[in-house]
């Protein structure tokens, strides 16, 4: 279980889930406080997370999305394909 709450991915779906949390209010609520804060029968939290667990698989994916496309134009703004492409043909012509 430790090894599993270090992962990145675990980290970035805690963080959407809290904003969720807070965000939304009791149309929200983690897994671990329906089970043990609240009365929520256990077939219903069942429900509930598996519900919230596809809306974060999509969240989490469309966070990475948005960080791969920033870094691509974060990249295309600084020239960065260019610079590769000079770089690259500049080693093909030594060999």
């Amino acid at each position: 279980m430790a090894h599993k709450t270090a992962s990145p991915a675990f980290v970035l779906r805690k963080r959407i889930e809290g904003v969720l949390s807070w965000a939304l209010g009791d149309a929200w609520i983690p897994q671990y406080s329906m089970v043990s804060f609240t009365r929520i029968p256990y077939e219903e939290v069942l429900r509930r997370a598996r519900r919230q667990d596809a809306i974060l698989d999509w969240a989490a994916a469309g966070v990475v999305a948005a960080a791969v496309a920033g870094g691509v134009y974060a990249a295309v703004k600084a020239g960065l394909p260019a610079a590769l492409a000079r770089a690259w043909s500049a080693a093909a012509v030594k060999k």
